[in-house]
């Protein structure tokens, strides 16, 4: 298996989720030191959702709430491979309803 990056940025990192239960052979588990981030970058990336057999990639979208809704807006504008973005300006803590 093998990976091709094609247009890496300068704070390009390429990062596993670490090999655990090889420690005895002198393996070290390494991986993400932050997982959710990790997984969020992952998500953003489209690696876990595309590769699934029930994912049409043509109907992919992003969404995001508060200042998630402002880079939702950002990133459509920038990033091919989203079809739709649903940004939602606000808070997410209910406040008034």
């Amino acid at each position: 298996m093998g990976i091709v990056i094609e247009n890496p940025g300068i704070l390009t990192t390429v990062q596993d989720e670490g090999r655990f239960g090889y420690q005895q052979f002198g393996v070290s588990p390494a991986g993400p030191m932050d997982a959710r981030s990790f997984r969020i970058a992952n998500i953003l990336a489209g690696n876990l959702l595309r590769p699934q057999p029930f994912v049409d990639e043509s109907r992919v979208g992003v969404t995001g709430i508060s200042w998630g809704g402002v880079s939702a807006s950002i990133l459509i504008g920038f990033e091919q491979r989203f079809a739709f973005a649903v940004p939602v300006y606000g808070s997410a803590c209910g406040r008034g309803m």
